[in-house]
């Protein structure tokens, strides 16, 4: 890493790198052994439930949650798309 200290106080931070890194005083660098161990899990998903379906299921449900997410997303933006306050229904 670079000897910038503010881009080593964002990296110590940061929950996702603070994991990889070592740090000895004001010295930071990469964990390579956890970074490696680690791989494994690459382009896989560890699911826990407590529901009865089965992983497949489960998986599949996984999945298609970011379709609910984008839709969710797209009418956020609806709401608040000319200014600041929200365009909520007013009753009749």
């Amino acid at each position: 890493m670079a000897d910038n200290p503010k881009a080593h106080k964002a990296l110590i931070r940061s929950r996702g790198y603070r994991w990889y890194l070592k740090v000895r005083g004001s010295k930071a660098t990469i964990d390579w052994e956890k970074v490696e161990r680690e791989a494994r899990y690459d382009g896989k998903y560890i699911l826990r439930t407590n529901t009865t379906l089965l992983p497949a299921e489960v998986a599949l449900a996984y999945k298609s949650l970011w379709q609910v997410e984008r839709a969710f997303e797209a009418d956020v933006e609806h709401l608040f798309a000319d200014d600041a306050s929200p365009k909520l229904p007013r009753d009749p």
